[in-house]
């Protein structure tokens, strides 16, 4: 709705997606889904969002994988490969090559 409206400034970037977030936040359309804010963020990776989450992504993302695997593996399991921080890069190295 937004990009065809004709106004300057809606055709790109994020005032579109404010625009449509002042709608949601006043009730007026439904808020955005975090898949749908994500794929915003990345649609539009020069601008603050996309920068904020370069910064802190990687730091996130390695303490996510390394909470999931202390959770779900068994404490013998751990035992048995050492598990620790160390274990989790060396893991995640491997990744890319799957």
């Amino acid at each position: 709705l937004a990009k065809n409206i004709g106004i300057a400034g809606f055709g790109s970037g994020i005032t579109r997606m404010q625009f449509a977030n002042t709608f949601a936040l006043l009730a007026l359309c439904p808020l955005p889904s975090c898949d749908t804010m994500a794929k915003i963020v990345l649609a539009n990776k020069h601008m603050g969002a996309f920068e904020g989450l370069q910064q802190v992504h990687v730091q996130a993302a390695f303490c996510c994988v390394y909470d999931a695997l202390d959770h779900m593996l068994p404490t013998s399991y751990q035992a048995k490969i050492c598990f620790n921080a160390i274990f989790v890069e060396h893991l995640l190295c491997k990744v890319s090559r799957w």
